[in-house]
């Protein structure tokens, strides 16, 4: 199954408010307003502003309007310093304004009656504020991604801490049995897990069939994300939507590398368990950023990868070998013989009244013996369940100009997930594999007008379950002389059979392969004027 998709939405939208704040922010870039007031409270038109990232060196310059008011729009997320000069006050500098995942910061500067040499130092302590949407929403920043525990180190984790978010695992939807133990989906208010929207630095980053997240992405490449519910703009297609931003070099070279073991040498028995089930998992990686040009040219990557085995007991609910072969004289309730009406005598079906096809099935050792002296779960054995990840993500960062900047970004994630049965036929496959690219550019015509304009692939190729011996295993279709049907090795499963009272035997019933390969061109142009704004759009 493949699908590839292209769509255009035209979007115009003209606000009135207070002063306006831009929306060309496709990365999930934040908006620093506000006005500049004197000591009075009246407001100081033509004040001189500048905006700057010290970490990447990155520098916005602007004039207040007419009502003291400015904007800087499309700035990524990070750490800022605003200052403000005019002649005949001090000079106002305000530090550390953390700009977060689509965020709007409002800071109203006063201005104090002095020498232009002289200098007023402010520490940031604006509220996040955005009253122009009815959304509703919480980011998960930086500190929180680095130095919260995760138990499988997936980021979709910490998303749960929001109210009104599920872990995927426990919530509705086909995405759970995809993806539930690689930890990737998350249901919001109450949806299906397949009806969560992910979008990484701007491009949508979905697997369509299930739901959940095209790839794997480790959470050390994450600057931080944002966790959006309720009511949205015209580019909102779900009631909730995972915003992710990834990390970005900077003018000082930084790194770190990580290993993670875990082992069952202190796990408990379980109650079912006859012994402890044996347990490895190793997860490591590393990242690192730096400059390639100060201020100018930026380089990060990461890579991280996972070795996981468990062993697990199971149990099947599975018939005797003498009701296997037609004896059910241990029964006092009579077994009927559908060709007469009568009860087979002794409650013995004759060896050439069983159908050939069962015989097979049960010759081919698709229906185990029982080994437990009991009637329910007799049955049981310990099989593994593996799972190798490979996870990899580069970025480029280029300010050309002031007023021009460009991103590249690629992630890749091949993830192959085994999960073994104790009964034949029945060790299934759920592979992953995942990719998403974007270049990114944001040009300011001036800063109540700017543009940003990208261009994207999201690929993602998964399966619900593939059998593991289907390259060595007969062509069962054609073993048991079943027609119609999907014949091809992927698809080859053994036949699944059900009976009432026992366990389901024979492969997974599901052939389900889909890919969806998808080309994203977007463009958002935005514009104010005073205390309105008008934002268009195209995808």
């Amino acid at each position: 199954m493949r699908r590839s998709s292209m769509a255009v939405l035209v979007l115009v939208a003209w606000v009135r408010g207070s002063a306006g704040v831009l929306r060309a922010q496709g990365e999930g870039s934040g908006t620093i307003t506000g006005t500049v007031r004197d000591n009075s409270g009246a407001v100081v038109p033509g004040a001189d502003l500048a905006v700057a990232n010290e970490a990447t060196g990155l520098r916005r310059t602007g004039i207040s309007g007419e009502q003291g008011a400015f904007t800087f729009a499309a700035l990524p997320v990070g750490l800022y310093n605003l200052s403000v000069e005019m002649p005949g006050f001090k000079k106002a500098v305000v530090e550390g304004i953390q700009l977060e995942v689509y965020s709007v910061v409002d800071h109203t500067l006063t201005l104090q009656v002095g020498e232009v040499s002289d200098t007023v130092l402010v520490t940031a302590e604006a509220t996040v504020v955005d009253r122009r949407t009815a959304e509703l929403g919480t980011v998960i920043g930086k500190e929180l991604v680095e130095e919260l525990p995760l138990n499988g180190r997936g980021f979709l984790q910490l998303a749960g801490i929001q109210a009104g978010v599920q872990d995927g695992n426990a919530a509705p939807g086909v995405a759970q049995w995809a993806y539930g133990p690689r930890q990737t989906s998350a249901s919001i208010s109450g949806t299906r897990v397949s009806s969560t929207s992910f979008v990484f630095d701007g491009i949508p980053f979905k697997e369509h069939f299930y739901g959940a997240p095209g790839a794997l992405v480790q959470v050390d490449a994450i600057a931080e994300f944002k966790v959006q519910k309720g009511f949205f703009t015209g580019r909102g297609a779900t009631p909730g939507v995972i915003s992710v931003v990834t990390k970005q070099g900077t003018n000082a070279v930084h790194g770190s590398a990580w290993f993670f073991h875990r082992n069952d040498n202190l796990d408990a028995r379980s109650f079912f368990d006859r012994e402890i089930g044996e347990f490895r998992q190793h997860q490591w990686g590393f990242e690192v950023g730096g400059p390639v040009l100060k201020d100018k040219l930026f380089w990060y990557t990461s890579l991280e990868g996972l070795d996981s085995s468990r062993f697990n007991t199971q149990f099947l609910t599975v018939p005797s070998t003498r009701h296997l072969q037609g004896d059910f004289s241990s029964l006092s309730t009579p077994i009927m013989d559908p060709m007469t009406g009568e009860p087979f005598p002794n409650n013995r079906i004759p060896s050439n009244r069983i159908h050939p096809w069962a015989r097979l099935y049960m010759e081919d050792g698709l229906i185990p013996a029982p080994n437990l002296p009991v009637t329910a779960n007799n049955f049981t054995g310990a099989a593994p369940t593996n799972q190798t990840d490979r996870k990899w993500i580069w970025r480029g960062d280029w300010q050309i100009t002031e007023n021009d900047k460009v991103f590249a970004r690629v992630i890749h994630s091949d993830s192959q997930l085994y999960a073994n049965r104790i009964n034949k036929g029945a060790n299934v496959e759920y592979p992953l594999d995942g990719r998403n690219a974007v270049v990114n550019w944001t040009h300011i015509f001036a800063n109540n007008l700017i543009l940003d304009a990208r261009a994207g692939l999201n690929r993602a190729v998964m399966s619900l379950a593939q059998n593991l011996e289907r390259d060595t295993d007969p062509i069962w279709s054609e073993r048991y002389g079943i027609r119609n049907i999907n014949t091809t090795r992927t698809c080859n499963y053994a036949p699944r059979a059900s009976m009432v009272g026992y366990s389901s035997f024979g492969g997974a019933g599901n052939c389900i392969v889909p890919v969806n390969n998808d080309l994203y061109y977007m463009a958002d142009m935005s514009y104010s004027q005073g205390r309105h704004e008008m934002t268009w759009g195209m995808t």
